[in-house]
C-alpha cells in the first residue's frame, strides 16, 4: 500500500482516494484500499461482511440495483481510527426484491432515493489499509 504505519494526515489522504474509488464504483481500486480480512460491521440488523471478497462482492451486487454516492463532510483522524461524517445519496435504478436492506426498513424500488447519513469509523492497519469499518451509528 501507499504508506506503512500511516500518520493521521496520511490516513485522510488514503481515505479520500478510497472514497473516490467507491463513488466511481471502481471496485478493483477499492480492493486495493481494504485489507484481505476487512471486517465491516453495521449494527445488529445485518450480518457483518468479513473479508475483501465478501465486502467488495457485496457492493458490486448493490451496484446492480442502485448508485451510491457517499460524501465525506467531516474527517477526523487519530491513528489508527478515522471518523467520518458521511452524507450518502442513493438512487435506485432497479427494483430489489428481498433486498438485505429491508433489515433497515428500505425496500428499494426503481426511482426511490435515500439519503442516509451519520458517522462511520474506519480502523487502519499497519499496511495503510482499511481493516475495520464500523457504521453502527450510521442512520439508514
Amino acid at each position: 500500500m501507499k504508506y506503512q504505519n500511516p500518520t493521521s494526515e496520511q490516513m485522510k489522504e488514503i481515505y479520500k482516494e478510497y472514497i473516490k474509488a467507491f463513488q466511481n464504483q471502481d471496485w478493483a481500486t477499492v480492493r486495493e484500499y481494504v485489507s484481505d480480512n476487512i471486517y465491516f460491521y453495521w449494527g445488529v440488523s445485518m450480518d457483518p461482511l468479513i473479508g475483501k471478497d465478501a465486502f467488495v462482492g457485496f457492493f458490486e451486487e448493490v451496484a446492480k440495483y442502485w448508485s451510491e454516492y457517499p460524501e465525506a463532510e467531516v474527517i477526523d483522524a487519530t491513528v489508527p481510527v478515522l471518523r467520518v461524517w458521511i452524507n450518502n445519496t442513493i438512487t435506485v435504478h432497479k427494483d430489489w426484491e428481498n433486498s438485505p436492506f429491508e433489515a433497515f426498513g428500505m425496500t428499494p424500488k426503481a426511482g426511490d432515493k435515500y439519503n442516509p447519513q451519520g458517522y462511520v469509523n474506519y480502523v487502519f492497519n499497519e499496511d495503510g489499509q482499511i481493516a475495520i469499518i464500523i457504521d453502527n451509528d450510521y442512520e439508514h
